[in-house]
C-alpha cells in the first residue's frame, strides 16, 4: 500500500488500485509509520510524496516486492507435489461409487493423481479429517450439527432400503407394512454405521423401534451374502445395489422413507493442496451422474 501510494502520489488512488477503502489504506500506512517510528509520507492538498525516511523504505520495499513476485512465478512453474491425496470414505462410497470415478479421473487427468484411501464409517472418517490424518472425507451427512466439519459440500442423495432375496415373502409385495417391518429380525450394518442411525432415527420419529437384528455385519458385501444364505431381509444403501445383484430386490416400507445424503467434508480450502482440490471438483461434477447411470429398477 505504501509503495502504491508513492507510485501514484495519492493514498485514495492506491486504495482503489488495491481494492480497499481509503480509511483502510490510510490506517495501513499509519500502522507502518508507527512501526518505523517516523513519518513516511508528506501529505498535501495535491497528494503525497515520500519523506527522507520514506524514500529509503520505498527503495528497500521495492526489492522485497520484486522478489515476492519472482517467488510467486517460480511456485506457479514448479511441478505439483506427488504426495497422495488422503481420502477417507464411508464403506458404501469406497466400495460402490468411488472406484469407477477414480479410474475415470485418472484417464482424464494430465498427470497421475495418487489417492490414499482409508475406509471407515462416516463418523470415524470425519475424525480422521478433523485430526489431520486425512485431507478430505466422502461421508454421509451428519445427523447432528455438532458432528459436522467446517466445510461440507453436497455430493449426492441416497436412501437406505430393504434388500430382499427373491425367495422371501416380501419379494411379492410392492411395499412392506410398517408393523411387519418393525417386527422382523433384519440383517443390518454395525451399530456405528450411518445407515443404521438413519433408520433408527426415522423409526423413533414414528414412535417405533426395530426388532433385535438377526445379524450385525460391518461389510455390505457380507450383508448381501448373509441375506441370500439366510433368506432374510437386509438394510442397505440404495447405492450398493446394482444390476449384478440378480437375486436381490429393493423394497421400501409403507409410510416411511430412510433418506440421507453424502457430502464431501474438509477443514477449509486453505488446507487443501492442488491435487485435493482437483479431486473435490471432479467428484462434485461427476458423482451424481455416475450414480444415476448406475441405478437399476427395483424389480
Amino acid at each position: 500500500m505504501f509503495c502504491a501510494a508513492v507510485d501514484l502520489g495519492s493514498i485514495s488512488r492506491a486504495a482503489r488500485l488495491l481494492r480497499v477503502t481509503q480509511p483502510a489504506a490510510s490506517k495501513r500506512i499509519r500502522t507502518l509509520e508507527a512501526l518505523v517510528g517516523a513519518p513516511l509520507l508528506e501529505r498535501t492538498a495535491q497528494g503525497v510524496s515520500p519523506t527522507a525516511e520514506g524514500a529509503q523504505l520505498y527503495s528497500a520495499a521495492r526489492h522485497v516486492l520484486a522478489a515476492a513476485e519472482e517467488l510467486t512465478a517460480l511456485l506457479a512453474e514448479l511441478p505439483a507435489s506427488d504426495a497422495p491425496v488422503r481420502l477417507a470414505a464411508s464403506p458404501t462410497m469406497a466400495e460402490f461409487v468411488l472406484p469407477s470415478l477414480l479410474v475415470d479421473l485418472e484417464s482424464r487427468h494430465e498427470r497421475h493423481l495418487s489417492v490414499e484411501l482409508s475406509i471407515a464409517n462416516s463418523r470415524e472418517a470425519r475424525r480422521l479429517v478433523r485430526e489431520g490424518r486425512a485431507d478430505v472425507g466422502v461421508v454421509a451427512e451428519a445427523l447432528e450439527a455438532s458432528d459436522r466439519l467446517p466445510v461440507e459440500l453436497p455430493l449426492c442423495d441416497d436412501e437406505v432400503v430393504v434388500v430382499v432375496p427373491k425367495r422371501h415373502p416380501w419379494a411379492k409385495l410392492d411395499e412392506i407394512p410398517l408393523d411387519d417391518f418393525a417386527a422382523c429380525p433384519l440383517i443390518v450394518r454395525d451399530p456405528a454405521a450411518n445407515s443404521r442411525a438413519v433408520v433408527d432415527a426415522a423409526m423413533h420419529r414414528l414412535g417405533r423401534r426395530l426388532a433385535d437384528p438377526l445379524a450385525e455385519i460391518g461389510s455390505t458385501m457380507a450383508a448381501k451374502s448373509a441375506a441370500l444364505s439366510e433368506c432374510a431381509p437386509a438394510l442397505l444403501s440404495r447405492l450398493s445395489v446394482s444390476a449384478s445383484d440378480r437375486e436381490l430386490l429393493i423394497r421400501r416400507v409403507a409410510g416411511v422413507r430412510f433418506e440421507r445424503a453424502f457430502v464431501i467434508a474438509h477443514m477449509g480450502d486453505q488446507n487443501l493442496a492442488a491435487g485435493t482440490r482437483d479431486l473435490v471438483s471432479y467428484l462434485r461434477a461427476h458423482a451424481p451422474q455416475a450414480i444415476t447411470a448406475g441405478y437399476r429398477g427395483s424389480d
